[in-house]
């Protein structure tokens, strides 16, 4: 009731029980006979709406769906067997939405693109026909008329559904060509509207369709070439749904042609969201075809309303990118382009003098030039490579890039980008506080702050290379593993130098998003056949990439997309991985994903590596101080803790604490007496407690991550497996209590686990008696053909002349 194009105030309520065919209504062809198929026969089979030329490929299981070859573009697609006609078979008839009850032969068909053809051609808002004058193509391929015809498609499957009480025709979604049926589409359903078979709210009334209407005669339309046109129509609107997310108030409505009517609510608004959608559509013609966008890339300030982002590309690169966006444009609810606008990013665009080597554009590309001369926005260069000169506005200039060079401990401002030190190695931070005393910094991998010297600081190098800005247009997690994807496909065989993404900014943490970040040792990460790499992302969340191969020169980069949460623990997993030394703090970006197990001395780790995959954690060596409860940093004269000396931490007493915070603090060694001065970082909170316990008993503690929902399961197998194997460890025996004890929760949980692995032994054990039991009936051992006599060589009674055993 009240589809697309309807008038009216919808049809009345009735029986479709007692609902019988009108005499004039159109009569419902036969089924046709079974036909016969094979490799290689040229046939006619169904895409969108229309029948196109193709040949035959393979036929499914069961004949049900057969793989068909489409002539005019040479793609392939598994279509139903109902949806491919033999040769000579005429196409489907459909009633003409001028006469109701009348029939008309469906003439769509793909329209090939042509490389004369503009990417995209509008058509101006006063020059689009009204809805009452044209069929209009729905996102699943099924048409839909104006209110006058009566008439009005509900899904690609060639089903039409009526939209008011005059009784025109109307079929199911499942093209059963019933009359009337009481499922979604009916004569005489509610006033609530069609929910089609995918499940999205289609939901048009005849007043929302009459609202519609009146838009739709205000609107515009664009051709984008059939190509984009059909991602829009694929996977039943999917790409179109996505694209009117982005540009609210917006209804897209596209057709096998290429052609995209674009509906507004009118207005001011209107003829802004109408521009917007105008320049998606663009955008999404220029990566379909593999081209740059012509014309100037949007602004910054518009990000938050166009929903985009800007990612860095090495400007060498750029060409050979475009055939990637075009291959993968359909693997991500993204659209990610390059402008030829000012500067390629829309930013402020950067002062030049005269004699200064720049970087000037020349058709579509940027050449090494020599200023002449500056006069406002104008700019007189001379190019290099052949002593030409050229009148170029300023946004067609770059200055050339100063590389900077590593280390530079020159003084520092607060949002500086540095390598701050931590323990032996540098990590990157950012600038907060600036003092005499020193630099105080927040590292990026976990939002830790902390007070350093100034020489363990140092500015971060500053990447020399070229560089243009692509736009990757888009809501969520499809950015990121957009901009992923690319910089994966830059970094393979070499291309792209691994230094370059010191120049990625990192996406907001508020948001999904990308971000890069160093690696010493990648292997660690990545582990056997990726098995490692594989676990972190199944504990964070996130997707994560490690660009370029093993020969890779330089330092390495590690690239993660998802939530700011999931980039966070990408990060601070990749870091606890590389370090070789058990673990002294948890990250508080890990702290909702990471459980202390206690391991009884002893125990074969071993046996707990099959489970690592099958339930997907990560686990690490943790030190027992872990177990202590209280803030290890808070430090007091007269508190009793432990000092290193040496590799070892000894007992001993703070004697005094200094108020720098880069001195070091004296105590008072317990077994001797003697006093020291001890860096405040080799200083230890005293066991006790749990700590105490596990540290007499030499029980092992494993750090383990994973998942939030996971985490419980994982803990509660590792400590099943062990109790398992050691009985006694965590579940009280008859002997007397457990060793480690469990909080009530966890205690059940492991005895679930042991019970269901006991009943996995004896359900074994029992399969493997009966597979070595004497069957009396078959004459064989348990009817196993290895077990069974005179079957394999070396157990046969050779049935030579020499009578020997065997061969």
């Amino acid at each position: 009731p009240g589809g697309i194009g309807s008038g009216g105030g919808g049809a009345p309520t009735v029986d479709s029980e007692t609902l019988q065919q009108p005499a004039d209504a159109p009569a419902v062809a036969p089924p046709p006979k079974e036909e016969l198929f094979f490799f290689g026969m040229p046939v006619r089979a169904k895409h969108g709406a229309s029948f196109l030329d193709a040949t035959v490929v393979s036929i499914g299981l069961g004949a049900e769906t057969i793989t068909v070859k489409y002539k005019y573009d040479g793609s392939q697609a598994e279509v139903p067997k109902a949806d491919v006609l033999p040769p000579g078979a005429p196409d489907p008839v459909m009633p003409d939405p001028a006469t109701p009850g009348a029939i008309l032969d469906d003439t769509t068909a793909a329209k090939t693109a042509t490389e004369d053809k503009p990417i995209a051609e509008e058509t101006p808002a006063d020059e689009a026909k009204p809805a009452n004058e044209d069929k209009l193509a729905t996102v699943d391929g099924s048409v839909a008329a104006n209110k006058d015809s009566g008439w009005s498609a509900c899904s690609g499957d060639g089903g039409w559904g009526a939209s008011s009480g005059d009784g025109s025709w109307n079929t199911t979604p499942s093209g059963d060509n019933s009359w009337g049926t009481s499922s979604g589409g009916s004569w005489g359903a509610s006033s609530e509207g069609w929910a089609d078979d995918r499940g999205k709210a289609s939901e048009w009334n005849t007043q929302e369709a009459t609202k519609t209407e009146e838009v739709a005669e205000e609107g515009a339309s664009i051709d984008i070439g059939w190509e984009a046109a059909a991602l829009l129509l694929d996977n039943s609107g999917h790409r179109t749904s996505v694209l009117e997310s982005l540009i609210p108030g917006v209804q897209l409505v596209a057709q096998e042609s290429g052609k995209v009517s674009i509906r507004t609510q009118g207005g001011d608004e209107g003829t802004v969201a109408e521009s917007r959608a105008k320049l998606l559509l663009r955008c999404l013609a220029a990566a379909k075809a593999g081209k740059i966008v012509e014309e100037p890339a949007p602004e910054v300030e518009e990000s938050s309303r166009l929903h985009f982002r800007t990612y860095p590309v090495p400007a060498a690169l750029k060409d050979s990118l475009l055939p990637h966006i075009q291959k993968t444009l359909g693997d991500f609810d993204a659209i990610p382009v390059f402008f030829c606008g000012a500067n390629g990013g829309g930013g402020e665009i950067a002062e030049v003098a005269v004699d200064e080597v720049c970087d000037a554009k020349y058709g579509n590309s940027f050449f090494e030039a020599k200023v002449l001369q500056v006069q406002g926005d104008a700019i007189k260069v001379k190019f290099v490579y052949d002593d030409s000169e050229a009148d170029l506005s300023k946004s067609d200039i770059k200055p050339r890039k100063v590389a900077a060079s590593a280390g530079d401990t020159s003084d520092f401002v607060v949002g500086d980008s540095v390598e701050a030190k931590f323990g032996n190695s540098f990590f990157e931070a950012e600038v907060v506080e600036v003092s005499d005393k020193g630099v105080k910094v927040k590292y990026k991998y976990d939002n830790s702050e902390a007070e350093l010297a100034r020489e363990d600081v140092k500015a971060s190098p500053k990447v020399a290379t070229e560089s243009e800005q692509l736009f990757v247009f888009g809501e969520g997690r499809s950015v990121g593993d957009c901009a992923l994807s690319i910089y994966k496909e830059l970094a393979h065989g070499g291309k792209m130098q691994p230094d370059f993404f010191q120049s990625v900014k990192e996406d907001p943490l508020d948001t999904f998003g990308l971000s890069c970040f160093k690696v010493d040792n990648p292997g660690r990460c990545i582990g056997a056949k990726g098995a490692i790499m594989k676990k972190i992302m199944k504990v964070s969340g996130a997707r994560l990439e490690f660009p370029g191969g093993k020969d890779v020169q330089g330092d390495r980069y590690g690239a993660a997309s998802g939530t700011g949460e999931e980039r966070l623990r990408v990060q601070c997993l990749c870091e606890a991985m590389q370090d070789i030394s058990d673990m002294s703090t948890i990250p508080k970006a890990l702290e909702s994903v990471c459980r202390l197990v206690r391991i009884p001395k002893g125990f074969k780790m071993g046996l707990l590596l099959d489970l690592s995959l099958e339930v997907g954690y990560v686990d690490k060596p943790a030190a027992v101080q872990l177990l202590s409860k209280g803030d290890a940093s808070a430090i007091e004269i007269g508190q009793e803790v432990e000092g290193k000396y040496g590799d070892k931490f000894h007992a001993c007493t703070i004697l005094e604490v200094p108020s720098n915070t880069y001195a070091n603090v004296k105590v008072r060694w317990g077994y001797d007496g003697s006093e020291a001065e001890v860096p405040k970082e080799d200083i230890r909170p005293a066991l006790q407690g749990e700590a105490l316990a596990a540290s007499q008993r030499g029980d092992e503690i494993k750090a383990v991550f994973a998942a939030p929902d996971n985490l419980s399961n994982a803990c509660a197998k590792i400590m099943g497996k062990v109790e398992f194997e050691r009985p006694g460890t965590y579940v009280p025996q008859d002997w007397g209590e457990a060793a480690i004890t469990l909080s009530k929760e966890d205690l059940d949980l492991v005895v679930a686990e042991v019970q269901k692995m006991k009943d996995e032994q004896k359900q074994w054990d029992t399969q493997n008696w009966q597979g070595n039991s004497w069957d009396e009936d078959k004459k064989s051992w348990g009817g196993q053909g290895d077990k069974s006599w005179g079957k394999q060589d070396d157990k046969s009674w050779n049935k030579q002349d020499d009578k020997s055993w065997g061969k």
